[in-house]
């Protein structure tokens, strides 16, 4: 039976470097490596077959398994390059993505807030609670004008807002590939590894006991195919599944998500706009009412009067009752004293947005009238090419406004999204 054992631990001693001496006296001890009797161990303990240090064994025996070896390496370097292929296509995705993204920092908010400044000195404040300001432009009337339109959030706020509505999409990291690309550096690096885990010397009776129990058979061919294919496989870890999962899932979400990006940038961009030179609709809407002009009012009842009642005017809720909405009056006696040139803003946020050929995001131009007095040269800015309501009306469903090009209209519309321009009423 000895001998049975030994000529057992003296195959084991051809086949791989890992068993470093032995001996038939069952007094006397074995020398191996860690790694082969952790695994002999495991072996024995789950009833399965024992191959010995395997990827000692494949070092010392390239030579043997050439073809097989050439056969692998050329099926991993093909599944290697299809997923640097993929991932090649991924990468010019995303930096296409990207540059979308990025080409929104075109939108400068220190150039705004320059512009905003000179043409509405009073954005830095809100209008509400008596915080509005005016301009005498030497009319006949002795009425003044706000410098803002009534509703104009704080620029705090409105930077605040316009950061706050974005959150920019964060680019997925690729999945990488192996480092090693070569299957028989790999089995050396391994061996080196199972034999520089260090040795540990083993009694004999329980070395070949362990052996008895594990079922040792020497690799045959087709385990040695078997285990270039599992060397192979767990090298590549499955890269181009993940390549091709990056592409499908992670790389087409970011694409999503930069469009989304732009799109909502766009809107805040605009959004911007609209609140600091124009109107926050959104916060008059929010009191509890809609505007003078809304089907809640008197303004509906046909006998009702044909001006809003200082209690239904927003101007003279917000601002007190020195202000008010401008009657037809008021504002053809400013059309008739004032010199209009319509202004087209450059580097500020505008109602319009266009891409580019080159795709990068224009920046934006603003539309607006700066009404100049032929009286003192003082002048007026009225942004948007949206109608000015004024505080008188026709009957109960028409209504005068300041259109687009500075003309008084008669309109059937009670849109709450019309501006309201103040007046202060001096005397």
């Amino acid at each position: 039976m000895k001998k049975h054992r030994l000529k057992k631990v003296l195959f084991l001693l051809v086949m791989s470097i890992t068993l470093i001496g032995c001996s038939e006296e069952e007094n006397q001890t074995v020398i191996v490596t860690k790694s082969f009797w952790e695994r002999a161990q495991k072996a024995a303990n789950n009833g399965s077959v024992f191959d010995g240090d395997v990827f000692t064994f494949l070092k010392d025996n390239m030579e043997e398994y050439d073809n097989m070896f050439e056969s692998y390496q050329s099926s991993f370097e093909e599944e290697y390059n299809n997923a640097a292929a993929i991932l090649e296509k991924c990468t010019q995705r995303l930096d296409e993505a990207e540059a979308k993204v990025q080409s929104t920092n075109d939108f400068d908010l220190e150039i705004v807030q320059k512009t905003v400044s000179k043409y509405q000195p009073d954005a830095v404040k809100a209008t509400k609670n008596g915080e509005c300001g005016y301009v005498d432009l030497g009319l006949p009337s002795g009425t003044l004008w706000a410098t803002s339109n009534l509703g104009i959030q704080q620029m705090e706020k409105a930077n605040k807002n316009f950061n706050d509505y974005l959150t920019k999409p964060q680019r997925p990291e690729a999945p990488k590939l192996p480092e090693n690309k070569n299957l028989k550096e790999y089995i050396i690096m391994k061996s080196a590894d199972e034999v520089g885990g260090g040795f540990i010397e083993v009694p004999y009776k329980e070395f070949v006991a362990i052996l008895e129990k594990t079922h040792f058979e020497a690799p045959s061919k087709d385990n040695i195919d078997k285990l270039l294919r599992r060397i192979k496989d767990e090298l590549l870890n499955n890269i181009v599944d993940k390549a091709r999962n990056f592409r499908d899932y992670q790389v087409f979400d970011y694409e999503r998500d930069a469009y989304n990006y732009v799109e909502d940038y766009k809107k805040a961009y605009n959004r911007y706009n609209f609140d600091i030179l124009s109107h926050d609709y959104s916060y008059l809407l929010d009191l509890g009412k809609p505007y003078t002009w809304g089907t809640n009012f008197v303004m509906d009842d046909t006998n009702g009067p044909t001006s809003f009642p200082a209690s239904e005017d927003w101007a003279t809720v917000l601002l007190g009752s020195k202000w008010a909405t401008p009657t037809k009056e008021q504002v053809e006696e400013l059309l008739q004293n004032c010199e209009l040139n319509k202004i087209n803003m450059d580097n500020i946020a505008s109602g319009t947005i266009i891409y580019e050929s080159n795709n990068q995001l224009s920046t934006g131009k603003i539309q607006g009238y700066e009404l100049k007095s032929k009286l003192n040269g003082k002048t007026l800015f009225l942004p948007g090419d949206y109608k000015y309501m004024i505080n008188e009306r026709v009957n109960d469903k028409t209504y005068y406004v300041l259109n687009s090009t500075k003309k008084i209209e008669k309109v059937q519309d009670r849109n709450p999204m019309f501006y309201i321009r103040p007046i202060y009423k001096n005397k």
